[in-house]
């Protein structure tokens, strides 16, 4: 293919990403004003998504430290990674935590829940611990329960927060928040850590490479107990489609202390609706608020949702 070509074929490609995004554009801003679906999108939740697919991801550096680790830096922020896992997702997970609540439909970063407030923070799905980073740059004294089922990560974890634990600030569960407490099998995904879950919450692939292990689960009202939790907290779950039961096995706490909630519910379009219904069934005296319109999938579905 000569240059001449090269350039008609670039030209065309991008004529084609342009004439598809204003199609994807021209659809949800006719689900959103013919109130299509169980869901009421502001025209803001629809620039927030906009703004987040012309999103520029920050750069990351990588360094060498052992075998089985690296590190990565990422604008002022240091973690540590396990090697055999892609960190290709990395700029985008860091992005989703810590750019702007103003133009970040996925930021938990809702001022209605004071993380600067809080005594202790619930970090469900802690992954690769920007959420845990996040909070402590908010409230440098919260203490931190973080559960992560993960095997893959632990060693990065307490790398990362290795003076946090020293300090008796971060805890980590390696266990899945769930509705009781058990065994689960979960499925491991190499190339997308972010997309590892319980076999129960995300169907099986088949014919999928990824890694299957069982891994203990633990519920919200046995955290309460064994950490002696107050009415001072904050619960921020992304796992994957399991929110409906980790809300159900939280019931006690949230008729009790009341925590605020920041829950990613875009896996699956209903789930925002299930965890509404179920969070006002433990407490009525809460404020719910759904924000963003995920158009990554169709339906679209909010990204989050924030009690209080």
């Amino acid at each position: 293919m000569d240059g001449g070509e090269l350039m008609i074929k670039r030209v065309v490609n991008k004529i084609k990403r342009t004439i598809s995004w204003y199609t994807e554009l021209r659809y949800l801003n006719d689900y959103r004003l013919n109130k299509k679906g169980i869901y009421n999108f502001s025209k803001n939740d629809l620039e927030l998504y906009k703004i987040e697919r012309k999103a520029k991801l920050p750069s990351k550096i990588l360094t060498k430290i052992n075998d089985n680790l690296c590190k990565v830096n990422i604008s002022k922020h240091e973690i540590f990674w396990p090697k055999s896992v892609s960190n290709d997702d990395l700029p985008w997970l860091y992005h989703e935590i810590f750019d702007s609540y103003d133009e970040n439909p996925s930021s938990y970063n809702n001022p209605n829940l004071n993380y600067p407030g809080a005594d202790w923070i619930i970090d469900a799905g802690c992954c690769e611990g920007y959420f845990s980073l996040f909070a402590f740059d908010i409230n440098k004294n919260c203490s931190i329960i973080a559960l992560e089922p993960l095997k893959e990560m632990k060693e990065s974890l307490y790398k990362t927060f290795k003076k946090k634990v020293i300090d008796n600030k971060f805890v980590l569960e390696q266990k899945a928040l769930g509705k009781s407490c058990g065994m689960v099998k979960f499925q491991f995904d190499s190339e997308h850590l972010c997309d590892s879950a319980t076999s129960e919450s995300s169907p099986v692939s088949e014919g999928s490479d990824d890694i299957f292990y069982d891994v203990p689960t633990i519920n919200l009202d046995t955290l309460m107990d064994q950490y002696h939790l107050n009415e001072n907290g904050v619960i921020k779950m992304d796992i994957e489609g399991a929110e409906m039961d980790a809300l159900q096995g939280g019931v006690e706490l949230m008729k009790k202390y009341k925590p605020k909630l920041a829950v990613a519910v875009y896996h699956e379009y209903e789930n925002a609706i299930k965890c509404k219904e179920i969070i006002l069934k433990a407490n009525p005296e809460y404020k719910v608020e759904l924000r963003g319109m995920y158009g990554y999938y169709k339906p679209p579905r909010p990204y989050i949702l924030f009690a209080w």
